[in-house]
């Protein structure tokens, strides 16, 4: 559902700026059009976050991360 409502704010504004070039058409469409731009320019960065964590971020051990925290053993208590 949420890729198909950055294509529809994609197309939105493509719409608006198919429809004429002229400046005063656009200014009168300013306030929408630059509602769904920041939309899709929102979304945009949602989806590669997503892209990002999902499949880009690989991590080299299979040891979970947790910081700073190391797990104590007997060894180390004195």
């Amino acid at each position: 559902m949420f890729i198909f409502a950055l294509i529809a704010n994609a197309t939105y504004v493509g719409s608006i700026l198919v429809r004429s070039t002229e400046w005063s058409k656009i200014k009168a469409n300013l306030p929408w059009l630059l509602d769904a731009a920041a939309c899709v320019a929102l979304d945009a960065f949602i989806v590669m976050q997503y892209v990002y964590y999902r499949y880009l971020r690989r991590r080299t051990d299979d040891v979970e991360y947790y910081g700073d925290y190391s797990e104590a053993n007997k060894s180390q208590v004195s």
